[in-house]
């Protein structure tokens, strides 16, 4: 449009200039006729006697020279008259040039209005379109959802089924089995207890903490009390039971590695370094015994009308800390604990950084409590089709587990350690490495493997003009959820704004980004607070050189202003304070004290968006100290559980005081604006 604009402002200035020259031309031939008629009369009245004898001329020699000296006296008298005839000329050819560019720019306005109405149609069928492919993709993805609902309903029908079936199968078989005489067991057929596995043996109801077992060197069945940790060789209650209840030995079990006492020459396993995975799968084999016992009892139990009783608290949820891949685990566990979550994680090799950030995390109790309840089962994907095949989260879960149990004083996180390898291979050095970088690689892994998204629809580019920011920013927040959607975007992700305005023709372009860490810069090299990261944060920046931005507008590389605000927060807030920076080719840390509140963390006034969050607590910090060089990570958490704050120092764990948190080390800091108390173990 400027183009066929600049052509036109061309072609009216030369039909200007030739109209000028065409006058110049006229006026100096009527200037040169008028020259010529005063120099040379003889030639004017030579004209003047041809028409005087000509035939038609029968006038008298008076009127003759009558009419020549009329004539003389015309042409004396003809300069001044011509002369004020070429004014007027001049002065109508002015007034036309004006009407002329009048009507020029008149015109021009009708093709900036006829251009921008094109332009208003052109964007609006845009928006059109847009709106109906955002409308298609939020069908597709309700159709997805409803159809990821019903499948979910249709397998717990099926497991409810199971269940029901199981349960029959087992009343009926108990019934069979088992008669019960003064509330104690009998045997119906003493040789069932020789009997090996397959050959005729039948299950014995057991007392609580009782455990049925085969002995293959022996060929026959042992029983196990728990509770005064002996064996013997007849079921509970029996009279061979009673009278060999004074000679009954502690058993000890063998390790499923060392196979037969009489076998040679094999390594055996220390008993400094149990079978995880055989004693996780005998304890789930005695819980599901003890339950199925339980619920033979309470068959027998008489009923009892508890609706006047007091109620007891409501249990949150069903913690369960069994590992349920088959895989054995490499934790190397040193027996005892402080309690649940307060298990150290040992150094292996400068890993300071990864054992600071999975403490961090494992002390945001609604993920945590996502994972220890196998909730992540259901979201989870294996399939080929995603980047690590779900074994980020599988992992994960293992070593959260095996934190949370309370029973491990520490344990060696190195089967975890070699998924990260797998995902960045410069964690696979013993070099110093950065928490912060850990940490974004381990949530963009978890978000990868948990994704609810099975198939993901192509999306447009934002194109937010015209749009109110409120409207727009629903919009894209849609938009991503179309693409991903797990716990991690449900806990940890909010979003910017991005406003880039041109210095040339005052275009903007506003744009809604998604983050799940909020990076602050430190503004001051010796002290300043929070608050002071936060607005400097929101400051504009000045894009020059290369940094210029590409105007739509301008279809070209301008100057600009840019700037970037929150709009959304997330229920887990994670700040990144920016200590480490670069100056020239090297590296350095600021070690400013950064002054932020533990309780109470007002963001409203930061925030742009309409939304207003909740106050923020701190529950976690990854503190680094030291250079780059020669630093040290470690971990102050606020347990869930009992709210004390603890500092976690690789396989140290120790209660620390509340007024220690507070210190120039702060890199990471975990806020949330949920309660954070969830876990009853």
């Amino acid at each position: 449009m400027e183009e066929e604009m600049k052509r036109e402002e061309k072609e009216a200035q030369r039909k200007r200039i030739e109209r000028n020259e065409s006058l110049e031309r006229r006026e100096t031939d009527d200037r040169s006729t008028r020259t010529d008629d005063l120099l040379y009369p003889e030639s004017y009245e030579k004209e003047t006697m041809n028409q005087v004898n000509s035939p038609d001329n029968s006038d008298s020699d008076e009127q003759t020279s009558s009419r020549n000296r009329a004539a003389e006296t015309n042409d004396l008298t003809a300069t001044p008259s011509t002369a004020g005839s070429g004014k007027t000329d001049d002065a109508n050819i002015t007034e036309q040039e004006i009407r002329t560019e009048e009507e020029t720019e008149e015109e021009r306005r009708r093709i900036k209005e006829r251009e921008a109405e094109k332009q208003r149609q052109v964007e609006l069928e845009a928006e059109k379109k847009h709106q109906a492919e955002l409308e298609s993709a939020a069908k597709e993805a309700e159709r997805v959802k409803a159809e990821r609902v019903k499948q979910r309903e249709l397998e717990a029908a099926k497991i409810q089924q199971k269940e029901r079936e199981a349960k029959e199968k087992h009343d009926a078989e108990a019934k069979q089995n088992v008669k019960r005489s003064d509330g104690h067991v009998t045997v119906d057929d003493k040789s069932r207890n020789d009997a090996a596995p397959g050959q005729g043996s039948s299950e014995v109801f057991l007392p609580a903490g009782w455990e049925k077992k085969y002995d293959e060197a022996n060929k026959k069945y042992y029983y196990i009390d728990h509770n005064s940790k002996k064996t013997y060789w007849h079921p509970p209650g029996t009279q061979q039971q009673k009278q060999s209840d004074g000679n009954a030995m502690v058993y000890r079990e063998r390790l499923k590695e060392e196979g037969s006492r009489s076998g040679g020459g094999g390594l055996k396993r220390s008993h400094s370094s149990p079978n995880i995975a055989k004693m996780i799968q005998d304890e789930e084999d005695a819980s599901r015994k003890m339950q199925q016992m339980q619920q033979m009892q309470q068959q027998q139990q008489p009923q009892v009308d508890r609706t006047v009783k007091p109620k007891p608290s409501p249990q949150m949820f069903t913690v369960k800390t069994e590992v349920a891949e088959a895989k054995v685990r490499n934790l190397q566990p040193t027996w005892g604990s402080m309690g649940c979550g307060l298990t150290g994680l040992r150094n292996l090799g400068n890993t300071c950084y990864m054992n600071s950030t999975l403490q961090c995390l494992s002390n945001a109790s609604p993920l945590t409590v996502y994972f220890l309840t196998d909730w992540y089962t259901q979201d989870i994907v294996r399939d080929s089709s995603r980047r690590y095949r779900g074994e980020v989260a599988s992992e994960y879960a293992v070593l959260v587990k095996a934190v949370w149990r309370g029973q491990y004083k520490a344990l060696s996180p190195r089967d975890f350690r070699s998924v990260v390898c797998k995902m960045q291979p410069m964690f696979s050095s013993n070099q110093h490495q950065d928490s912060h970088e850990l940490l974004e690689i381990l949530m963009n892994g978890l978000n990868e493997d948990l994704n609810r998204v099975r198939h993901k629809p192509q999306l447009p580019e934002q194109n937010n003009d015209n749009i109110p920011d409120e409207v727009a920013a629903k919009q894209v927040w849609k938009q991503s959820l179309l693409i991903e959607d797990s716990i991690i975007v449900d806990l940890f992700r909010g979003q910017y704004k991005s406003t880039l305005s041109c210095l040339r023709c005052d275009k903007k372009s506003v744009m809604f980004e998604p983050f799940m860490c909020l990076n602050l810069p430190i503004p001051s090299p010796t002290r300043c607070s929070l608050s002071d990261c936060l607005l400097h944060f929101s400051k504009e920046e000045k894009m020059v050189g290369d940094s210029q931005w590409h105007c739509p507008r301008c279809k070209s590389y301008q100057d600009a202003i840019k700037r970037i605000v929150i709009w959304k927060l997330p229920p887990i807030l994670i700040i990144h304070l920016e200590r480490f920076y670069y100056q020239g080719i090297w590296r350095d840390k600021i070690t400013a004290n950064v002054d932020f509140p533990i309780d109470g963390l007002d963001m409203n006034r930061y925030i742009s968006g309409p939304p207003e969050r909740p106050l923020y607590s701190l529950f976690a910090a990854s503190n680094h100290f030291g250079t780059l060089d020669g630093g040290h990570y470690t971990a102050y958490c606020k347990s869930p559980i009992v709210g004390k704050w603890y500092k976690f120092d690789d396989q140290d764990v120790s209660e620390m005081s509340r007024s220690d948190i507070k210190s120039s080390a702060a890199y990471m800091l975990f806020y949330s604006s949920m309660k954070m108390d969830q876990l009853k173990l």
